[in-house]
């Protein structure tokens, strides 16, 4: 297998300024259609998609298709029981029904809406990526970000501060990893 650095987005306008930015090769494509065929990629990098699209399944059935037997696949996606929603910033905003998030993303002066995002949850994205060896590595991550304090939100930032004087980071990362952003591996064996 070759060396094939490829990058996927559905927007244009995202691809056309990425071009002016990259000698990566950019396809303009849907990820739950991908444009390529099947075993084509030895590594498959899907980070901060999935929680954009509507038909999570389908997306992780194509990342899977193309991924090469023997490949690895990685996805990162924000989860539904973030306590920071992390486009906005918003406490709980990925918790509430969408109509209450549209008003609060709009009262907020965050946005017009919370429309065009569909955060997951854990366990389905973990019971779709089974099929494969899968490991999760959410804990992982969280703990990193508890002990790098590379944290966006300030709030929160502050919060896990705190926390770190009087728990230890793998207890903190241990419970936080259930509100932290997904990351998950899997091996097409």
């Amino acid at each position: 297998m070759s060396t094939f650095l490829v990058g996927l987005d559905i927007n244009e306008r995202c691809v056309r300024e990425a071009q002016k930015n990259t000698s990566l090769e950019l396809v303009l494509g849907d990820a739950t259609r991908i444009p390529f065929k099947n075993d084509s990629f030895g590594f498959v990098l899907c980070n901060d998609v999935l929680e954009h699209v509507r038909d999570e399944a389908k997306l992780i059935q194509e990342l899977l298709r193309v991924l090469a037997c023997n490949g690895a696949a990685y996805i990162q996606c924000a989860s539904r029981y973030q306590i920071i929603e992390p486009h906005f910033l918003l406490p709980f905003l990925s918790w509430i029904p969408r109509t209450l998030g549209n008003i609060y993303v709009k009262m907020a002066g965050k946005g017009k809406n919370y429309e065009g995002y569909f955060p997951k949850t854990r366990k389905r994205i973990l019971a779709l990526a089974r099929v494969h060896r899968t490991v999760d590595l959410t804990y992982e991550r969280t703990l990193f970000k508890i002990q790098s304090l590379n944290i966006r939100s300030k709030v929160l930032r502050q919060v896990v501060s705190v926390a770190r004087k009087i728990l230890s980071d793998r207890y903190i990362a241990a419970v936080a990893q259930n509100f932290s952003i997904i990351s998950i591996l899997v091996f097409k064996d």
